[in-house]
């Protein structure tokens, strides 16, 4: 019985990890393909933990409702700033600061 159990959680664990890998390389490929630009604004992120590091989070909103995401900036004094990101319009859950791409990659002037 012990090992059934086993197998079906690590079968599971297998599926979750998978999932998330094909969803990064899809999403990339969609935002590479489809994305809009906009512009997010640079917020700060305080952790108190002993062995992570505070870094600045982005907010941008998109049809009344706010998203936010790591920014990828560890600099604190740019909170305020704004930076350009790339979502899809159909599903802004999609997202990625362009910096998260190699340059060149996206063409993006963050006018909207």
């Amino acid at each position: 019985m012990g090992i059934k159990i086993f197998i079906v959680l690590f079968g599971g664990l297998c599926c979750w990890i998978l999932y998330l890998l094909i969803s990064t390389l899809v999403g990339n490929a969609l935002l590479k393909k489809e994305g809009k630009c906009s512009k997010a604004i640079l917020t700060k992120n305080i952790i108190n933990g002993r062995y992570q590091k505070s870094y600045l989070e982005y907010e941008f909103t998109y049809k009344g409702k706010t998203y936010t995401g790591n920014s990828l900036e560890e600099d604190l004094t740019k909170a305020g700033d704004s930076i350009c990101i790339i979502y899809l319009e159909s599903h802004p859950g999609t997202r990625r600061p362009i910096k998260y791409f190699d340059e060149g990659e996206i063409k993006c002037d963050c006018s909207q």
